[in-house]
This record gives C-alpha cells, structure tokens and sequence, in this order.
C-alpha cells in the first residue's frame, strides 16, 4: 500500500470521528436543552407550590386564630352559662333550706338572738356591768374569761382530745354579782369566748344560747335547740338537701308527729346525727356544738337525764368526730353531779374520757386570779 493511500484512509476516518463527534454534540445539545427545560419547569412548579404552601400556611393561622377567637368566646359563654347554672342551684338550694327552717319551726329571723354571738355577749355585758346601782360596787366576783377556761386541765383534755368527747361544765351564779332583775349565768361567757375562737380559726362550730336575753322567764322546750342546730349544720352545706331532701322531711315528721317526748327527742337526736355525718367536710377535723344554759330546757328529770343521755350517745359513735360542750347554771339542775356520775359509770372504761366535766366551778367573791375584761 502506497503512503498515498494510507493518508487518505486516515482523513476519512477522521472525516467520520469528527462527524460522529459533531453528531454527538447536537444530541447532546438537545438533551442538555431538554433537561434544563424539564428542571426550569420542575422549579417553577416547586416555586409555585412553595408559594401555595405559603398561602396555605397563611390560611391555617388565619384558621387557628379564628378558631382561638372562637373558643375563648365558648369559654366564655360556657362561664356564664355554668355562672347562671350555679347561681340558679343556689338560689334552689336557698329556697329549700328556706322551706327546711320553716318545716323545722326555727325562728325567721336571722340570725336570731339564740345563735348570735354578738347578741348574746352583749346581753351578758349589760348583766354583769360593773358600777350598776343593783350591783354592789364593794365587792368583786370572779368572771369568766377565755384565760381562766384554758388553764383548766378538764377543758385543755376535752379539746386535745383525738376523739369525739362531751365538755360539761357547770356553777352557781351570785345574785349579788349582776343587777337583780336578770338570770344570767357567770359560766354562759365561756361558751361565747369558745365559739368566737373556734369560728376563727375556721372549725366547723354550732352554737346555741338557750338564754340569749337578760331574763329567761320561759322555760325552753328541748325541742328549740336542737332545731335549730339541725338548721346550722345544713346552712353550712345546703347541697345536701338535693339528695337528703325526702328522708330528712321523713325524719322531721315523724318526730312532729310523735306525741312522747322522750321518743321525739331521741328522734331529733338521730336527724341532728344524720345531719351532722353527711355536714361532714373532712374527718380528720372536729365539728363543735356549743349549748349554752341547757338547764332551761323544759322537762322533767327523768327527760332530762335523756336528754343528756342521748347528746352522750353523739360523741359515743364513732361515725362522727363531734366535740360537745355544755354550759349550765346548777342553781336550776338539782342533782347534776349525781347524774354525771351515773353517766360516766354507765360508760365502758375505754370510752370514760368521752365524758368530761367540770362540776361545781361556783362564782365567788373575791379579787379575780386572772385579769378580766372590763365589761362596758
């Protein structure tokens, strides 16, 4: 082969590389082409969609804001609603107590002088006033005072107590000490004193003066009190009636009806128990009952030791953490030690220091140990 030859053979195959190159460029052209088209269109979808997701972010928020907006105006309405709702069961919880008090023959006025601390405290300023013309001015006679009470050991164990217990605590008064044209007892202070520091320091306290004015010329039926402590211990949860209503109103009207009154007070006794239970806030915390004068109550001995009998029967039930505390004049209670004594023997010798009493605490005329107040 000549060199001729060989040449032109070289030229026409680098005639073809090069024709095949410039073929390869053009396909490659267009395939560079095409594929910058298809990713301009997928970015501009993706920036589209981007913007459609931003306007969608934009329309949740909207969304979620009215919804708030919404919501806090349902909560509000739902508030006012519950507010209508709670208001209207109160006002029916009121109207039922209402509608108890008079079912229960309790006084209407309210509150009334035998549960009014004020009430009483000043009845008992006035009757024992110092410098009073019937009083005689040469003479000083031991007072009752809230210190004199807590530095007694009898009343110190009855309120330490960790169970329910019965505190009596009874005295002769002097004439000599108060004007003369009243019957107050020297002891009634304390039950006062008691009530107010209890009611302070926020425990659930019943009280009940069966003496609340300067003369008590009317024998009071045991009955009176102890309605209107069933009356107290549903003021403090009215609620109860919305369950309770039907077998209370069963309870009052069989005592009502009972013409014994033995039979009707032991029946009272059992709806201030029941009244009391379902009162109950918390357990661990004593409720208080604060008689004072209970020596007037009407009746004759024997329903009077039963009476008694039964206020022991509270403290002695274990379904109950009760602390009850009696004040009487024993000027108007022949035989009260005596009884006491029955009582605290009638007891079994675990439950003996469910009865306390501090018996015989007469006033005397001398130089009080303690200060008192000066009564105005």
């Amino acid at each position: 082969m000549s060199v001729k030859s060989s040449k032109t053979e070289l030229d026409a195959a680098i005639a073809a590389i090069e024709k095949s190159l410039a073929e390869v460029h053009f396909e490659s052209r267009i395939l560079l082409h095409k594929a910058v088209r298809s990713i301009n269109g997928q970015n501009h979808q993706l920036l589209r969609g981007n913007e459609e997701l931003k306007q969608g972010n934009e329309d949740l928020k909207r969304q979620i804001e009215e919804l708030k907006l919404r919501n806090d105006e349902l909560k509000k309405e739902v508030q006012v609603l519950c507010q209508k709702a709670s208001n209207k069961q109160i006002q029916e919880d009121w109207e039922s107590l209402q509608r108890f008090k008079t079912l229960l023959d309790v006084p209407d006025e309210d509150p009334s002088p035998e549960v009014d601390l004020d009430y009483c405290q000043k009845t008992l300023e006035k009757a024992f006033r110092k410098g009073s013309p019937n009083v005689r001015s040469s003479s000083s006679f031991s007072r009752m005072t809230l210190n004199a009470l807590e530095e007694d050991e009898v009343y110190n164990r009855w309120m330490s107590n960790s169970h329910s217990s019965l505190f009596v605590i009874s005295g002769r008064t002097k004439p000599e000490s108060h004007d003369g044209h009243n019957t107050c007892s020297w002891l009634s202070m304390a039950s006062i004193d008691v009530a107010e520091k209890l009611r302070a320091d926020g425990s659930f306290t019943l009280f009940y003066s069966c003496h609340p004015k300067l003369r008590a010329d009317d024998i009071i039926p045991f009955q009176a009190p102890l309605s209107m402590l069933i009356y107290q211990a549903l003021t403090h949860r009215p609620e109860l009636l919305r369950y309770e209503n039907q077998h209370l109103q069963s309870l009052i009207r069989q005592w009502q009806k009972e013409s014994h009154d033995r039979e009707k007070l032991t029946l009272m006794i059992k709806t201030l128990r029941e009244c009391l239970a379902s009162a109950t806030v918390n357990p661990q915390k004593p409720m208080y009952i604060i008689l004072d004068r209970m020596d007037l109550c009407d009746g004759t001995k024997a329903l009077k030791r039963h009476f008694l009998r039964q206020l022991l029967s509270l403290v002695t039930d274990d379904s109950l953490n009760l602390k009850l505390m009696l004040v009487l004049d024993s000027t108007l209670w022949e035989g009260l030690d005596d009884l006491f004594d029955d009582l605290l023997d009638d007891l079994r010798y675990d439950a003996k220091d469910r009865l306390l009493g501090k018996l015989g605490w007469h006033q005397t005329e001398q130089t009080p140990r303690l200060s008192s107040p000066e009564w105005v």
